[in-house]
């Protein structure tokens, strides 16, 4: 499944290790669903989204642009 953790990661200076104490998810199951190897379910999403201040839909499913971090 293809995502933008790493890069709403890196705009919010968040490591794996912080998005894992974020949300309660270990920082294998972070390092995974980064780089697609597994898919997460609705609630994992909004856990991680919730955690990079974003919506589900930025970081999940590609409907926007960083438009806002860019500027």
């Amino acid at each position: 499944m293809d995502n933008k953790i790493k890069v709403y990661r890196a705009i919010n200076k968040i490591s794996q290790e912080d998005l894992s104490r974020l949300t309660g998810l270990s920082r294998p199951n972070i390092s995974n669903i980064e780089r697609g190897d597994q898919v997460p379910n609705g609630n994992t999403m909004l856990k991680i989204a919730k955690a990079l201040n974003a919506s589900v839909e930025d970081i999940f499913l590609g409907l926007n642009v960083i438009h806002e971090h860019q500027k």
